[in-house]
């Protein structure tokens, strides 16, 4: 009787790859063509494959888990003849895999599975090492002759099997690893649940090599879970209440929903946004164990998925999914679990995407403080709030004590600051003009950054909508001052470059006392200025802000150096040029330059002392007010919030 065999499955036990598969339209064996690379498994891939068929095996419970499998990823096919005109499968990708099942079904007493059912097609020795030595279990029995690289490899492959199921003990006696019963089981295992994932393509089977091995990409993490999912998920939703032909119906469903949730997180905004998320360490197993979030963004949904149900032993890889989530201790549905969580988590995520408050809290955390944020708790956050307001506050007061970080009693158990008193201490030395922050990146930063998240958030017409995920850090982007500025990091001993500094703050700033000025030039005594007179100058020129966050705004490098140190009616005009032609300047930067507010025609093209602090109160009233009020504040309450700021800037 002629074997059948549905070839619309996803996957094939071992078994029907090696016999149904190959018998049912006539073909023979699988040809490894000229075009592979020769084996090259090592003792350490088959020993962890091994090890991981003996986890799955004692993890199953034989009457509830009937269907799962253990999944050996995947191998390509193409249909060919040999050149005596029989039909054959050219193995595009997997031969690696398939060598090694060849190699240890024959050890596991299965030769008559797999011979004649793999050959090599030009290396004649490797295919005559395979027949005669492995096929016949001879290898076992003596030592072959080494001659080539292959045969190398397949030779110490071989002894690593046996060493795994019969290693040696201290006299060096071999013995069994496994009781009867329990080799029997093992053995079954491999033969009947181990699976392969089978792409049988039509199209020309060397450029198809080439897109797979050219740049040596096996089948991705997410094909694989796809494929995991689809196979499992529907036969758990429907249990046996189902037919094959509505089980097919929703796995095809089912790939369309995976395909249109591939598509969103395919957009580079996403990519950009989520992958930032990732915590390092999972990055780095992700890559490892082939989940590549570049060519396969939506692994970053199952990166992300990972993290919020990973434990202490965890690591990230296709075993961690590949029997499902148990999220409701019913084991028999693990796999249609692990696709709602799945599901759940991608809206969520779009969700968060499409809030505008959540969207800029969440880039401001995880672009600028990324070292204190991690994805999991952020998420519990979620689930814990009581409502979406209640996780924007959460967030909000995580942004808070970011940006308040060195002000917190942080060596100390009780005495801790409140959240008004953190925020006095952070208003208090931004309205101190004398306060240096142009030598405080990290802090300025994060201060002139967020001034652009509120101003947008505060926005609610769509004449400034989202930031630009870039927006919340860039690395081609420098702080400058607003007005004049010291000489920099290269001049800083050049006597001619301070003494033209200090001439023009006189006539940019008319506060200057005349007698500080004539001082500070008389440090200047000799030609190199020293260390400690760089020092003295800079703080007799923090006296009139020059260092003030009132005097700083955030400029893109190639905007920056296209001015130097030129006067701010000079900057002003070169900014507002440089806006216009589209270049990145950010809204705080442009409102200060414009010197939005400002109805006398007269002051535009000057930056004083008293801009200068002016500037710094608004900054500080402006992060203040935010971080103090919520949306559904009463008025009243917002009016004491403003009181309160006013009474800390008179003390």
């Amino acid at each position: 009787m002629k074997p059948t065999i549905d070839k619309n499955k996803l996957t094939y036990p071992v078994t029907e790859v090696f016999t149904n598969y190959l018998a049912q339209d006539g073909y023979t064996y699988y040809n490894i063509p000229d075009y592979q690379r020769g084996y090259k498994w090592t003792t350490k891939n088959v020993e962890e494959l091994l090890d991981d068929i003996k986890t799955f095996s004692n993890s199953l419970d034989t009457h509830v888990d009937r269907d799962k499998f253990y999944c050996l990823q995947n191998i390509t096919i193409c249909t060919s003849k040999d050149i005596e005109g029989n039909k054959i499968y050219n193995v595009v990708d997997g031969q690696q895999r398939l060598t090694t099942l060849t190699v240890l079904l024959s050890y596991l007493g299965k030769s008559d599975l797999v011979k004649n059912k793999i050959k090599y097609s030009i290396r004649e020795a490797t295919h005559r090492f395979i027949t005669e030595q492995i096929i016949t279990r001879q290898i076992w029995q003596s030592t072959p002759e080494i001659k080539h690289k292959d045969q190398y490899y397949l030779y110490a492959v071989a002894q690593k099997i046996q060493e795994w199921f019969h290693p040696k003990d201290a006299q060096g006696n071999r013995f069994a690893r496994f009781s009867d019963e329990e080799h029997n089981k093992y053995v079954d295992i491999i033969l009947n649940r181990v699976h392969l994932i089978v792409n049988q393509l039509q199209a020309d089977e060397e450029q198809i090599f080439a897109n797979l091995n050219g740049a040596k990409v096996n089948l991705d993490g997410a094909d694989l879970l796809r494929a995991v999912m689809m196979t499992h998920s529907a036969k758990e939703k429907f249990g046996n209440h189902a037919s094959q032909t509505q089980i097919n119906e929703f796995r095809v469903r089912m790939g369309l929903e995976i395909d249109e949730m591939s598509r969103w997180w395919g957009q580079k905004d996403v990519i950009s946004f989520f992958g930032q998320m990732i915590p390092s360490g999972t990055a780095k197993e992700a890559k490892l164990h082939e989940f590549d979030t570049k060519a396969f963004p939506i692994n970053i949904l199952y990166i992300l998925l990972y993290e919020i149900n990973k434990n202490a032993e965890s690591i990230f890889s296709f075993n961690f999914f590949e029997y499902g989530l148990d999220k409701d201790e019913n084991r028999g549905n693990d796999n249609w679990e692990l696709y709602i969580e799945l599901r759940k988590l991608h809206l969520e995520m779009q969700d968060w995407f499409g809030d505008k408050h959540i969207y800029h809290y969440l880039g401001y955390l995880f672009f600028r403080h990324k070292h204190r944020t991690q994805f999991s708790d952020i998420y519990a956050s979620w689930k814990k709030a009581d409502s979406k307001q209640g996780f924007k506050t959460m967030l909000k007061d995580k942004i808070v004590s970011c940006i308040t970080y060195k002000y917190q009693n942080n060596d100390k158990d009780d005495n801790q600051l409140s959240k008004e008193e953190l925020c006095n201490a952070i208003y208090k030395n931004m309205i101190n003009t004398r306060n240096d922050w142009y030598h405080n990146d990290n802090e300025l930063f994060d201060c002139l950054i967020l001034q652009d998240i509120i101003t947008t958030i505060k926005n609610e017409s769509k004449s400034l909508g989202y930031l630009p995920v870039d927006y919340f850090t860039r690395n081609e982007e420098d702080k400058e001052h607003i007005g004049c500025q010291t000489p920099n990091e290269n001049d800083r001993k050049n006597k001619d470059k301070w003494i033209a500094c200090i001439n023009a703050i006189k006539s940019q700033y008319p506060e200057i006392d005349e007698k500080a000025a004539e001082t500070m030039s008389k440090m200047l005594t000799n030609d190199s200025v020293s260390d400690e007179q760089q020092e003295k100058l800079i703080k007799g020129l923090n006296k009139y802000g020059l260092n003030s966050i009132g005097n700083m705004a955030l400029l893109d490098l190639h905007v920056n150096r296209s001015y130097g140190n030129s006067s701010f009616s000079n900057k002003r005009l070169e900014i507002i040029k440089n806006y216009y032609q589209g270049r990145f300047i950010r809204h705080h930067t442009l409102k200060v330059f414009i010197k939005a507010g400002c109805n006398d025609p007269d002051n535009l093209e000057r930056w004083t002392f008293e801009d200068i602090r002016r500037n710094a109160e608004h900054i500080a009233e402006t992060l203040i007010t935010w971080a103090l009020t919520t949306e559904e504040m009463p008025k009243q309450e917002m009016n004491k919030i403003s009181e309160l700021i006013k009474s800390w800037s008179n003390q």
